[in-house]
């Protein structure tokens, strides 16, 4: 019977510590993403989901949001797009390039902006919402509201900046609400 236990605790002990290790490198990987410089050391949410093995027809889509250090939120809010230009692109080699940096609200010839995810044009007086391009490709995983809400303050308000990698990964820096977004959805 204790060999039993002891193999059966040895055997969680594997299991969680797989997990605790996948978790850490998860949380690696994520903050490897952002540009050095505006004191991301943390995760504080992340909503990511994958089809496939990476290769034709395959579909991912996801939200990470970071703190924007004061230090960083300051600058960025003072200095705007010269200060951001400047930033250490993506410490990960394989990290989409963050370049060509704007202020919001976000413009552009941007299909989810003009029409859904059938092409149909959105109708008259339709207020757009970063979920549209989230779900352009048709794929859906549920979001917490409240981060789409500060999504779409920080897109299509007045006083943050954005980049959009040419994978179409879109990061926005939001010094007003001291936060790093990064959306994508392909």
């Amino acid at each position: 019977m204790k060999k039993r236990h002891l193999a059966l605790g040895l055997a969680a002990l594997v299991v969680g510590g797989g997990f605790v290790a996948n978790e850490i490198a998860s949380n690696q990987f994520r903050l490897s993403r952002v540009p050095e410089g505006v004191g991301a050391t943390r995760v504080l949410y992340a909503k990511e989901k994958s089809w496939g093995w990476g290769g034709p027809g395959d579909n991912e889509i996801g939200v990470i949001v970071y703190p924007l250090s004061g230090e960083a939120a300051q600058r960025a809010a003072l200095e705007g797009i010269p200060y951001l230009t400047h930033l250490r692109q993506p410490r990960a080699e394989w990290n989409d390039q963050f370049d060509n940096w704007s202020e919001t609200p976000i413009r552009g010839d941007f299909r989810w902006l003009k029409t859904n995810s059938w092409g149909e044009a959105w109708p008259k007086g339709h207020k757009p919402s970063i979920t549209n391009y989230l779900y352009e490709s048709g794929d859906y995983i549920d979001f917490d509201n409240a981060i789409v809400t500060q999504i779409n303050s920080a897109i299509f308000e007045i006083g943050s900046y954005y980049a959009i990698s040419r994978h179409g990964e879109i990061i926005i820096v939001t010094p007003k609400l001291h936060r790093i977004f990064i959306v994508y959805a392909g």
